[in-house]
């Protein structure tokens, strides 16, 4: 949502996460993952590690969403310092604007990048694509 917002602007999306592609996954898969979860039959204790179909980078995102809305919003990546001054803008608060650095500080570091099969072992299907899943949600009014 916050990509295609920044179409209503200037067009770019600015994170400081550098080129870092993430496993991106639906809400909707993450709460069907949980439901699952929670009747699985399976005994003990499991832990799953949730992740969509393929890892994407931000500006890939972007492209896609620029498809689905029809108009142009790009990927910029920026300093750390510039992030936290964007937060700021936003009227974030400070805790919150320093877990939000830190957040795109682990992507850049490469955390957060796993593929794994515990979703469709769980569920029994694949993750929706970031494609289908765009073209599902009113991302623009």
């Amino acid at each position: 949502m916050r990509i295609a917002e920044a179409s209503k602007s200037d067009g770019v999306f600015r994170m400081a996460s550098g080129a870092a592609a993430l496993p991106f996954i639906a809400r909707s898969d993450l709460a069907e993952a949980a439901a699952c979860a929670l009747v699985s039959m399976l005994p003990g204790n499991h832990a799953y590690r949730l992740s969509g179909p393929q890892l994407l980078a931000f500006d890939d995102l972007a492209a896609l969403i620029s498809t689905v809305i029809g108009s142009k919003v790009r990927y910029e990546s920026i300093t750390d310092g510039e992030y936290r001054h964007l937060l700021q803008r936003e009227g974030l608060p400070p805790e919150l604007e320093t877990r939000r650095v830190a957040y795109s500080q682990a992507m850049r570091a490469g955390f957060m990048t796993a593929l794994t099969g515990d979703f469709e072992r769980l569920v029994g299907r694949a993750p929706l694509s970031m494609d289908n899943v765009l073209r599902e949600i009113p991302l623009l009014p």
